[in-house]
């Protein structure tokens, strides 16, 4: 079991009232205790391409499960930031872009930090 899995594990044991906990990439820094802003709902462009809309979820849209989030920044440019996040309520949210293991958290706040150089490196 990885490190920021065993801190999950251990998180969620300490906060019996917090209803899910997921795994948000960000680009720049965290703190614990933030609480996140909505995130942007994406929607498919005319090329088929997603992008961000206007409007925004009424949660922190994160990934359930350390092996999703994984698959995802094995590619992606941004989100050396790794944030484990909990809130009330999650939920899939079926009008946005639905990454595989995606999660819509509302009231998301942030319960542990990790950081990496690069895509190859491991959670620190």
């Amino acid at each position: 079991m990885r490190n920021s899995e065993k801190i999950r594990k251990k998180t969620e044991e300490e906060n019996d009232i917090i209803e899910v906990f997921g795994w948000r990439l960000v680009e720049g820094r965290g703190e614990v205790g933030d609480i996140l802003k909505p995130s942007f709902i994406h929607r498919e462009n005319e090329s088929g391409e997603w992008e961000p809309t206007e409007e925004r979820h009424t949660g922190v849209s994160a990934f359930s499960e350390c092996a999703d989030m994984e698959k995802y920044a094995t590619w992606s440019a941004k989100g050396y930031t790794l944030l484990l996040i909990g809130g009330d309520k999650g939920r899939r949210d079926e009008n946005d872009a639905g990454l595989a293991g995606e999660v819509v958290i509302d009231d998301a706040e942030v319960f542990a930090v990790f950081n990496r150089e690069s895509t190859g490196n491991e959670w620190a």
